[in-house]
Formats: C-alpha cells, structure tokens, sequence
C-alpha cells in the first residue's frame, strides 16, 4: 500500500464564540482556514457572514499575509526592513531626518502588504479588510475578530490536503469551497510549506 506521512500540521482551536471558514484553490494548490471570534456566535449562520468568512480565505490565498496585524509582525522582519530601507534611503544623499521621515511612509506602506487587516480587499481595493470586517459586522449586529489562520502550499510531490474535524477524525473528502466548520480544524498535507499565524 501507499506510505502516507503528515508533514505539518496546524490545529485552530475552536472557542465558545468561534466560527471556521475554509478554502482550497486551484484543485488542493492552496487551503487555507480561519477562526472567527463573534461577539455573538449565531451570527454566524448568516448568509453575509459565510460570504465574508469565505471571502477572507480566498484573501489570504490570494495575497498570502505574513501576520494578521502590525502588532503580530516579527519584530526581527521589521527591523530588517529598515535596515534595507534606510541604506536605499541614505544613497538617495537627503539628510538622515528626511531619510527618517521617508522610513515612517515606507514602513507604512509595508505593513499595507504583509498584514491581512491592512491589506486592500482583492474584491475592492478601495477598502480594507479591517473597514470590510467591520462593515460586516455592522451588517450582521455582531463584532467580528480574526483570530487566527494557517494556509498550507504543497509542494508538486504532494498530493494529500484535507481539512479534518477533530471531534471525528475523518476527513472531510467531498469539502466544497468556502466551507464553515464549528469544530477546531486541523490542515495538513504531505509534503508541503506550511504558513500559520494568530492575533497576539
């Protein structure tokens, strides 16, 4: 028979107020899961929150985040950010305050692209998704946080993604796009790069 090995996997722990969006692109390219926390949990069997919860994972496999938010960035990325900044800045001539002033925007502006609540919506890049999240959860009368995710890429070797329900252990085999699942999760593949990330 085959020899199947997981590689990696992470677990999302669901609490009381937690709800689960998942996604898998390009035919198992990509899977990514996310938990929820909602001010009220019932709100999440509203049909503009399933929209929205998927909508945040197809995000992240889109725009691959590195961090849900700037307070969540290795601060050891950021500084090394502005180590090549600041040399980039230096060679430009301008006096080391101006190159400190155009440090401030460019650091901005990175953060814009690495973290998910920063991040402009693929759908519309004139909001946000913390001005979506936010609007949703006006929508829904509820508060909406994202708590936490884990995308997994597999390597062209690999051929085994499932996302599994850990009260059962099976997997869920016919799991259509979009999916939203109340128990924790557990993504894993074989042999794969694994990006996972969580609100600090």
């Amino acid at each position: 028979g085959e020899n199947i090995t997981i590689g990696r996997m992470k677990k999302l722990s669901r609490g009381a107020n937690d709800a689960f969006a998942s996604y898998i692109h390009g035919g198992g390219k990509i899977g990514v899961a996310v938990r929820f926390t909602l001010g009220d949990v019932a709100a999440a069997d509203k049909d503009a929150f399933k929209v929205y919860a998927r909508d945040i994972a197809m995000q992240i496999a889109s725009m691959n985040p590195v961090a849900l938010d700037r307070s969540s960035v290795p601060e050891a990325m950021v500084e090394e950010q502005k180590d090549i900044l600041r040399k980039k800045a230096a060679e430009s001539g301008k006096p080391a305050d101006i190159v400190e002033k155009m440090l401030d925007g460019q650091i901005a502006k990175f953060f814009k692209e690495i973290t998910l609540v920063d991040q402009a919506w693929v759908k519309d890049n004139k909001q946000t998704i913390s001005q979506l999240t936010a609007a949703v959860g006006k929508e829904i009368g509820t508060t909406i946080t994202i708590a936490s995710a884990a995308s997994v890429s597999p390597s062209p070797k690999s051929w085994c993604i499932s996302l599994m329900r850990s009260s059962s252990g099976q997997p869920c085999s016919s799991m259509p796009s979009g999916f939203l699942v109340t128990a924790p999760v557990f993504l894993s593949c074989r042999p794969c790069e694994h990006e996972s990330f969580e609100r600090s």
